[in-house]
Formats: C-alpha cells, sequence, structure tokens
C-alpha cells in the first residue's frame, strides 16, 4: 500500500478492518507508515475510530489480611532497567530482582549474613569451613 493508493476511502477501508479484527494495529501502522504518515496522526486515526482501546482492566483485588495477596506496588526514584541478576547496574535493579530472584544469603542490618534459601551459612563453628578459610 503505497502512497499513491492511500486514499480517504482506503483509509475507511483499513479503519474499519482493524476496528473488526481483519487488520492487526501493527500492519496498519506500517502501511501508513509506508505512506508517509507519522506515529502520532496513525494513533489519532486509531483513537478516533475505536481501534485503539486499551483492555478492560480488572477489578482491584482487596486482600482480606495483611500480606494476602494483590497488587505489588514499589516506589522508586529510579526506575529498575534490568530483572536479569546478572546484568543489574544498581541498587533500583536488584531492588527489584530480589522479587523474582532469591539469592542464597542476604546482608542483614548487623552487617552479618542471614540465609535465605540455604539451609544454612558455612562457617568455622559447623565444620564447614577449613581452618585455613579456603573451602
Amino acid at each position: 500500500m503505497g502512497r499513491d493508493t492511500m486514499d480517504e476511502q482506503t483509509l475507511r477501508e483499513m479503519l474499519a478492518q482493524v476496528k473488526h479484527g481483519g487488520l492487526t494495529r501493527r500492519r496498519f501502522v506500517q502501511a501508513l507508515a509506508a505512506a508517509g504518515l507519522g506515529g502520532p496522526v496513525v494513533g489519532h486515526l486509531l483513537g478516533a475510530a475505536g481501534g485503539a482501546v486499551a483492555q478492560p482492566r480488572e477489578a482491584e483485588f482487596t486482600p482480606t489480611r495483611r500480606g494476602g495477596g494483590g497488587t505489588l506496588r514499589i516506589l522508586m526514584w529510579d526506575a529498575p532497567t534490568l530483572l536479569h541478576p546478572h546484568f543489574g547496574r544498581g541498587l533500583r535493579d536488584f531492588t527489584v530482582q530480589r522479587i523474582f530472584y532469591e539469592p542464597l544469603a542476604a546482608p542483614a542490618p548487623d552487617g552479618t549474613f542471614v540465609p535465605v534459601l540455604a539451609e544454612e551459612l558455612p562457617s568455622r563453628k559447623a565444620g564447614t569451613v577449613a581452618k585455613d578459610g579456603s573451602r
């Protein structure tokens, strides 16, 4: 659908196809981009025709007790960029990664480590670390 075939009738037909599911919004955007129209114009056309309607929101979950489930909201100064634990770039990423990836041990406020997934931490006292600390 090049520039020479894009007229008002063609545009109206394409919008009707998008509205009824015969044409994807992605394909519609691609066709209009090929005709020289930018994203804001295409978005306005889809919105005016009713083809850019978002999915309806589900009802909010109301927990019956504290920690009983529902939407998790985290207020942070800067949004996280990566959820992969090996490629995180700072506290913002590491904070959110903890929701998905639990560590074997985590630091406690007093500077010691507390087991999370590990059953116990290796120590000389328990006999799980060599006297020279090598294993």
